[in-house]
C-alpha cells in the first residue's frame, strides 16, 4: 500500500484516487525567472530539466514530458528529491515539485507557481487485492469516504 503520483508504476494494484496536487518550478535564486511570480510551461522548455530517474522507472521523465513535451532537455539523477534541489541550488538547471514539497525552504532554491492549468498532478492510493486484509479494507473504504465528503479529487 502506498500513496503516489498517477504516473508511478504500481502493477497489479489497485488505485483510488484521492487529489490533484498544484506543480511549482524549483528555480536557483539567482536564475532569471525567479524574478517572476509564476511562470509557464513554454518559459521552463529550454532549460535543463533535472529529473529522478532510475534504470527501471522512467516515470518521472514521462510525467515532465507530457507536460513540457518530448524535445524538453532531461538530466535524469538517480538521486532523492532532496540532492536534486541541491543540484538546483547549485545552478546545474531546473526542477518540478509538488506545492507540499515547496513548502520546505530549500537554501538557493525558490519555488515559483506554474501558471497553466494542467500545472497539477494526480495522487493516489494503491494497494494489492491479494494482500487486502480486513485493516486494509476498512483503511482504503475510509480514504475512499472522505475523499467523497471532501470532494478532493
Amino acid at each position: 500500500m502506498g500513496i503516489v503520483t498517477r504516473f508511478t508504476p504500481c502493477a497489479n494494484s489497485e488505485a483510488l484516487p484521492l487529489y490533484r496536487e498544484r506543480l511549482t518550478a524549483a528555480l536557483p535564486v539567482d536564475h532569471a525567472l525567479a524574478e517572476r511570480d509564476a511562470v509557464e510551461w513554454d518559459d521552463l522548455r529550454d532549460e535543463k530539466i533535472l529529473i529522478q530517474e532510475w534504470d527501471d522507472s522512467q516515470s518521472t521523465r514521462e510525467l515532465y514530458a507530457s507536460l513540457l513535451g518530448q524535445s524538453a532537455r532531461f538530466h535524469p539523477h538517480p538521486a532523492s528529491k532532496q540532492s536534486v534541489f541541491a543540484l538546483v541550488a547549485a545552478g546545474f538547471g531546473v526542477t518540478l515539485a509538488t506545492a507540499s514539497q515547496a513548502e520546505v525552504t530549500v537554501p538557493g532554491v525558490v519555488f515559483r507557481p506554474i501558471a497553466e492549468t494542467n500545472a497539477s498532478v494526480q495522487i493516489d492510493l494503491v494497494w494489492r487485492p491479494e494482500l487486502e486484509d480486513a485493516a486494509v479494507g476498512r483503511f482504503v473504504a475510509y480514504l475512499r469516504d472522505e475523499t467523497r465528503s471532501r470532494r478532493l479529487r
